[in-house]
């Protein structure tokens, strides 16, 4: 409820900015990358079996270690840029590619680690399988919306805080089970079907950035956030993972087609 809250006060923020302004925006186009790390647990809905120590066939050792689980998120987008005030506040928006990379291991896979993953219950007893590791790649396009605030500048170097939202769409999902043995494969789509957790077909996130702008000249804008710990809007954007928060940084650049009189 929180987030969502503080989404409106973004939209609102945004439209009173480009209502109030008596000059005419500051226009740029650009392109954007960028990565983020999140933190997050492993879904309870897939049955791993984490009280039994895993053994390496090649090294002939027991690991009782905990599973490493991991989600990250790459995105790559294309968005003009509004400015106004001076380039005091801008406005963005466009459209934005995201991939969500979720991963389950013991951390050292390819040195044959592996784990129990249940295949099967009956009324009287439990079968497990032995797991390498399990990624799930969740694909969606969406559309930013990002209000920014630069209150000083120190020459070619400007410094701003963002705060942004994002709504998106999946475009694809892709789940793989590396089975230690390969005859298991014919049980992926009955372990699939138990955990009984679909991808969500909308995605969208709430962020805060801090960062800095470098303008060698008047053709081009060099920009870098560091993104603060943010949040998701919606949920089972990971079947494998429950996100908390997520952080990370982007990297775009921005090419002025118009400028503002000073």
């Amino acid at each position: 409820m929180k987030q969502k809250k503080l989404f409106l006060l973004l939209v609102a923020g945004i439209t009173l900015t480009m209502a109030f302004s008596q000059e005419a925006p500051h226009f740029s186009w650009g392109v954007e990358c960028g990565t983020s790390t999140v933190n997050g647990n492993l879904n309870e809905k897939w049955a791993v079996r984490q009280d039994v120590s895993s053994y390496n066939g090649d090294y002939g050792y027991a690991n009782s270690g905990s599973l490493n689980t991991s989600m990250s998120l790459y995105s790559i987008g294309f968005k003009p840029e509004y400015s106004f005030y001076n380039d005091q506040l801008s406005v963005f928006s466009g459209i934005r590619f995201t991939r969500i990379n979720s991963l389950v291991d013991k951390g050292n896979s390819g040195s044959g680690d592996f784990f129990y993953l249940r295949y099967k219950t009956t009324s009287t007893s439990s079968e497990y399988c032995r797991v390498t590791n399990i990624e799930e790649n969740n694909d969606y396009v969406g559309i930013p919306l990002e209000l920014r605030y630069t209150p000083f500048r120190i020459d070619n170097l400007a410094f701003f805080v963002k705060a942004g939202a994002e709504v998106g769409f999946k475009l694809a999902s892709k789940t793989n089970i590396a089975f230690t043995t390969e005859s298991m494969n014919a049980y992926k789509d009955e372990i699939m079907n138990s955990v009984g957790v679909k991808v969500n077909t909308l995605y969208s996130t709430f962020y805060g950035a801090i960062g800095a702008k470098y303008s060698p000249n008047n053709r081009i804008n060099f920009n870098l956030d560091i993104y603060l710990p943010s949040a998701f809007l919606t949920t089972n954007n990971s079947t494998l993972i429950i996100p908390q928060s997520f952080s990370g940084f982007q990297l775009s650049v921005q090419i002025p087609i118009t400028t503002q009189k000073k």
